[in-house]
């Protein structure tokens, strides 16, 4: 292939998205499909690109703009565009309280005297068989809505990091939802060579309701029998 027919293309490829925006935005043909430009306000093109990928044939678009074209079965775009608009909204900020209860299975006599965490020290009491608990720390989080990764060291007396992922809110039946990917890592008791120095102790991909408390879960810390409990209150800010 000549190196002017590799040049013709290459401008096909990056002149297709302004010219088909130019026909009022929108084109068809006799397969059904439509090609449709966007400009959008709030998210990126490549976000869309990759949330919404299951409703259209293709995308096209460049990082420094924010329009994207479409290429979409007829029967798709309703759909589509009503995606297209819950996410292209102004993000809210997320505030995940997190806190850190150590549990023993020996009696030491320590109390959790915080007012707020009554409701759930009870629930934890129910869940698990140990014998005593107490507060290790709180630490607050602020997550913008759909960012990829956050990460906080926690207060702690174990070197301990949170990392959240992928926080998205939803209208439930009873209120708005917060979904979200977490990951607490600890410092390894023993490493090798140049592995992580940190291990995951708990994670999961989660659902809470606004402005309300979550037990994320428990693991252990040692030999001693102690464990820690992570809990959560997420609040949309």
């Amino acid at each position: 292939m000549s190196k002017k027919i590799i040049i013709i293309l290459i401008l096909l490829v990056l002149i297709l998205p302004i010219t088909l925006f130019s026909s009022n935005g929108k084109t068809s043909n006799s397969s059904g499909r439509i090609t449709k430009t966007y400009k959008l306000k709030y998210i990126s093109p490549r976000d869309v690109s990759q949330i919404l990928r299951p409703y259209a044939h293709r995308f096209f678009y460049t990082n420094s703009s924010p329009y994207i074209t479409v290429v979409i079965s007829k029967n798709n775009l309703k759909q589509f565009e009503e995606e297209l608009r819950k996410l292209d909204k102004p993000k809210k900020n997320i505030l995940f309280k997190v806190y850190t209860i150590i549990a023993s299975k020996q009696k030491t006599g320590e109390r959790i005297k915080d007012p707020e965490l009554s409701p759930v020290v009870k629930e934890i009491k129910s869940l698990f068989s140990f014998k005593s608990y107490k507060l290790d720390g709180i630490s607050s989080i602020i997550v913008k809505e759909r960012s990829n990764y956050s990460k906080i060291k926690l207060t702690s007396s174990y070197n301990l990091h949170l990392i959240i992922e992928r926080a998205k809110i939803e209208e439930g039946e009873k209120g708005k939802i917060i979904n979200f990917g977490f990951y607490l890592k600890g410092k390894k008791r023993e490493r090798y060579g140049n592995e992580d120095p940190y291990e995951t102790l708990i994670s999961s991909e989660t659902s809470v309701k606004n402005n309300t408390f979550f037990v994320a879960g428990v693991s252990s810390l040692g030999k001693n029998g102690n464990s820690i409990i992570l809990v959560f209150k997420v609040r949309i800010l």
